[in-house]
């Protein structure tokens, strides 16, 4: 068996990083997820309200969208849960599966439906042109000049010039209920009509959703969807008070277009009915409406401290962020493998290591290299974990510190969303993380120092002792073979 002198080493390695393991686990979910589980929806659609670029062109057709315009799902509908209908009891509805006694009272099961996406309005496909790198700038900061634009480009929304030529973005969908004037741009959708606004002056709209209440919440995963009594029992969201965006209120940017009703709205998307119905499910529907909304592009100030702000700071926040969750886990997983390794070749019963082990090590030069290619590779790995934690948790203090810089100069005009992202307290789980992984460094080495000294002096001297009948045994110590015996 293996001796005494490396078991002790060996055993407290493996405990010690069995701990680390565990507690960059710990740190890496109060980091990454428990500190940021309410800002981080407001902090997804603030990178995506950024990222995307106003649209010059908007276009409903039953087909699929010209080239160069693109589309996206308009909302999702949530699907519903398992549940039991029971409609001899006044048409009662339970989450689960009907009990023994229910079914024999004439109630049902109603089996669990997929969330699928709404993608048409009116049904019709809505397409957008976006405008593309080249033909769009902002303003110079601090200007106080009646034009801002370059001299081959025209002014449109706040502090965004267009190239000559081009429209500017489209700043409001209204219903139009008379016929247009001379010289009006309007979209027939159906029997329905638009008039386009391409005012100056006003922040474009961006993106269109389809949702009950008449305006979107800030927190895009937080959607009203009414009274509690209103929304279908089995349905797979949870119901919020009438008016009700808690903690962040409702988007104050965001434009009421058209609604339908939501029947229809199903029909044409072909939610339902589905191939299972859903018992009185047109009961909860006949009498509502959903509502076509678009969120503006946000507002950023681009003068005085916010000059030189970095309006994606969140995107790079957020990417430090999930940099830093990934390598934990990755390097945890390879050093996971690597004690699962030692368990398999250190730790196994010598009758079993032989059989297993003893085919690969046929001699001690390859033993040896074995023994010792696990502690190098141990070294690796956790030496790795450490400089790219400590680089990833610098990039996130920096990060973060340009992201506090925008919203404590509110380079952004909606309060709403700087309230929200002032929530973001990035703490000290990061610096724990690197000194734990400092700390799991320099221990790994200081303990497979011996370990690996204990390899070559067995390798080098092997362990002599007398056989029955004074016969001299040898025993060739490694760490990956069993005892040897030569007669």
């Amino acid at each position: 068996m293996m001796p005494i002198y490396m078991a002790i080493p060996l055993f407290f390695l493996v405990l010690f990083h069995i701990v680390v393991v565990y507690r960059g686990w710990v740190l890496k979910e109060e980091l990454v997820v428990k500190g940021f589980a309410e800002a981080k929806p407001v902090l997804d659609y603030l990178i995506k309200n950024i990222d995307l670029e106003p649209f010059v062109e908007i276009q409903f057709t039953e087909q699929a969208c010209r080239p160069g315009f693109i589309t996206y799902p308009l909302s999702n509908w949530p699907g519903t849960k398992e549940g039991c209908y029971c409609k001899n009891k006044g048409k009662h509805f339970h989450l689960g599966k009907c009990r023994p006694s229910e079914t024999g009272q004439g109630c049902t099961t109603v089996f669990s439906t997929k969330p699928q996406p709404i993608e048409k309005w009116r049904n019709h496909r809505i397409c957008f042109k976006q405008l593309v790198e080249g033909e769009f700038t902002f303003s110079k900061p601090d200007c106080k000049a009646s034009n801002c634009c370059p001299t081959d480009m025209i002014p449109c929304a706040k502090s965004l010039c267009v190239k000559k030529g081009m429209k500017c973005p489209i700043s409001d969908l209204v219903p139009l209920d008379k016929a247009a004037k001379e010289g009006e741009e309007v979209i027939q959708v159906g029997e329905k009509k638009f008039l386009v606004h391409r005012k100056q002056g006003e922040t474009p709209l961006l993106i269109f959703e389809v949702i009950r209440a008449q305006l979107p919440c800030l927190n895009p995963s937080t959607p009203p969807l009414g009274l509690p009594e209103t929304v279908y029992p089995l349905l797979n969201a949870q119901p919020l008070e009438a008016g009700d965006c808690e903690p962040t209120g409702f988007d104050p940017s965001a434009e009421h277009i058209d609604e339908e009703k939501e029947a229809q709205v199903y029909k044409e998307n072909r939610i339902y009915p589905q191939n299972q119905p859903l018992p009185e499910y047109d009961h909860y529907i006949e009498q509502t409406s959903l509502h076509l909304v678009s969120r503006r592009k946000l507002e950023i100030s681009r003068s005085g401290d916010c000059a030189n702000a970095n309006p994606k700071s969140a995107k790079s926040f957020q990417r430090e962020l999930n940099s830093l969750g990934s390598t934990v886990v990755w390097t945890n997983v390879m050093i996971t493998f690597l004690l699962f390794v030692f368990f398999i070749a250190f730790l196994l019963t010598q009758d079993v290591s032989e059989r297993i082990i003893g085919r690969i090590t046929k001699n001690r030069g390859l033993t040896y290299a074995l023994g010792v290619g696990w502690g190098c590779a141990l070294v690796l790995i956790v030496g790795l974990r450490y400089l790219i934690i400590k680089k990833g948790s610098n990039n996130l203090v920096e990060a973060n510190g340009e992201l506090q810089d925008f919203v404590t100069n509110e380079c952004m005009q909606v309060k709403s969303y700087l309230n929200a992202m002032a929530q973001i307290k990035l703490g000290t789980a990061h610096e724990d993380l690197n000194l734990l992984n400092g700390w799991s460094f320099w221990v790994t080495i200081m303990l497979c120092i011996p370990i690996l000294a204990c390899v070559a002096l067995t390798y080098r001297y092997p362990r002599r002792k007398m056989g029955s009948g004074g016969s001299e045994l040898v025993t060739i110590q490694s760490l990956v073979t069993p005892q040897t015996t030569m007669g």
